[in-house]
């Protein structure tokens, strides 16, 4: 290996050690090991009629874009640009392709690659760590195979919770139910939580199913994780589906019940063994849809794969760049101010993508509550991050009652960002004099923030001693100011 790729590679792996969450006081559980995973989902388009089809509409859906505890996404791209991009309540994304014309015989195919970053993930459960933001509504009411409010259900929900305070004691007391209960069965294959409880068999959905509705019955949010279970000692990755809980004190909690066991395997609930890795892709079960018009018939057909390692290129944009090493330290880490194939280190960040690396980077859950904000859209991609930032103190709005989401972000305003996200508590080297030449184009509002970053060490004047208060921040210097505030956030505990 080249010195220069030596030096590269060497401060990747010290921005890995460096950027690694710490779980602390403040999250619930701690995590180790992170292992990357490719994953590529072909979705095949075919006309084997003897007639075109044309103006071709395709749904299909996308990876999970938010953080679990146990995975990061790193990064996802499609090999077409979609039309359109719906993302519904729960935060599930579905993309819209159009296709005009697809001749006899002819085929398409529409690709979607994504990069995780997998980490093996306990729950400390002794101690409250929340209160942890509510969870949508919807993970409360019965749905498609979670028929919750069946008077069987109900019954079998009392029965199995008698006795049982508070969401952990009755997730517990249900966990170990289900996974006493249930058979392996691929005859009884995907057939909901009501044929579950009757018949006792069933595979993955199924099981999870069961413990889901049995939660939702027990007024203990819960839900569905659809996406790929890989078993590390055989080299294995499948289709796999398995719950969470919610717990007003420790967020959202994995458990996995699908589990053969003579005695209650107490490590599958809320710890994964390290030997397992569950891989989310969706929070709803994946479905396509597609129309066309003309004689010509489209079908779909699809092929998934997930193995281990990045197979995939982070940016195909920062070869070379002087901050390369930084933004793949931050994207490893899931920190990204937005997905796609390029990163576009020289264009200017904007408001919205600070407040989603913000988010990311304090480990913030974000939030699908309703906008408080004029050019919000709950469909925007951003949506959830502005919220989180918002509840947080990061960012605010104006007057107006906007966001402004697609404003760049000067120099002076991400100072005072950082800033505030830093806290009250962190302490700098004391008091320091800015002698920068263009000190009188600070705004008085932004000063003490500037002072205070200065004194940090989080910013600095250029070769000529000036701040340039009013320049927009470019992504490149977003990255490597987010990565020095990491440093110190993670030096303050």
């Amino acid at each position: 290996m080249k010195r220069k790729n030596c030096r590269l590679a060497f401060l990747v792996l010290a921005l890995l050690l460096a950027l690694q969450p710490v779980a602390g006081a403040s999250a619930p559980y701690s995590r180790a090991n992170p292992l990357l995973f490719t994953g590529k989902h072909v979705y095949t388009l075919a006309n084997n009629t003897g007639s075109p089809a044309t103006n071709i509409t395709v749904a299909l859906p996308g990876i999970y874009p938010d953080p679990f505890p146990y995975q990061v996404v790193v990064a996802a791209r499609w090999n077409r640009l979609p039309a359109e991009t719906r993302r519904d309540e729960r935060g599930n994304v579905t993309y819209v392709f159009h296709i005009p014309r697809l001749e006899a015989g002819a085929r398409a195919e529409l690709v979607l690659e994504f990069l995780v970053q997998s980490f093996e993930t306990s729950y400390s459960l002794e101690a409250a760590f929340g209160p942890f933001p509510p969870p949508h509504l919807s993970y409360l009411l019965p749905e498609e195979k979670i028929e919750s409010t069946h008077p069987e259900i109900m019954a079998k929900a009392q029965q199995v919770t008698a006795g049982k305070t508070g969401d952990l004691e009755k997730a517990r007391a249900i966990f170990a139910f289900v996974q006493q209960y249930m058979s392996y069965s691929t005859v009884n294959a995907n057939k909901g939580a009501l044929n579950a409880l009757r018949t006792g068999l069933g595979v993955c959905e199924d099981y999870s199913s069961l413990f889901v509705a049995l939660c939702r019955a027990s007024g203990v949010p819960a839900r569905l994780v659809y996406g790929c279970g890989f078993d590390l000692d055989r080299g294995l990755g499948q289709g796999h589906a398995w719950a969470e809980f919610h717990s007003p004190a420790h967020g959202w909690v994995p458990v996995e019940p699908t589990v053969i066991s003579p005695q209650v395997p107490w490590h599958f609930f809320a710890s994964l063994p390290p030997h397992l890795r569950n891989l989310p892709f969706s929070l709803a079960a994946p479905r396509l849809s597609g129309g066309w018009q003309g004689a010509g018939r489209v079908s779909i057909s699809t092929s998934q794969t997930m193995r281990p390692g990045r197979h995939m290129e982070l940016y195909g944009d920062i070869s070379g760049h002087w901050a390369a090493a930084v933004i793949s330290g931050l994207a490893l880490q899931g920190i990204t101010f937005s997905q796609g194939e390029k990163f576009e280190p020289s264009r200017p960040l904007t408001r919205a993508e600070t407040a989603r690396a913000l988010v990311l980077a304090n480990g913030l859950p974000p939030l699908f509550t309703p906008s408080g904000y004029r050019d919000v859209k709950e469909s925007d991609w951003f949506h959830p991050y502005v919220q989180a930032a918002t509840q947080a103190g990061i960012f605010g709005g104006f007057g107006d009652g906007t966001f402004r989401p697609h404003d760049t972000i000067t120099r002076e305003q991400l100072a005072s960002v950082l800033s505030r996200s830093l806290g009250p508590g962190t302490k700098t080297e004391g008091e320091v004099s800015l002698s920068f030449r263009d000190l009188s184009a600070i705004a008085g509002w932004a000063l003490p923030e500037v002072k205070r970053c200065v004194a940090l060490g989080l910013f600095a004047g250029d070769d000529q001693n000036r701040f340039r208060p009013r320049d927009n921040t470019t992504r490149a210097e977003g990255a490597a100011l987010i990565h020095r505030y990491l440093l110190i956030k993670n030096a303050a505990r």
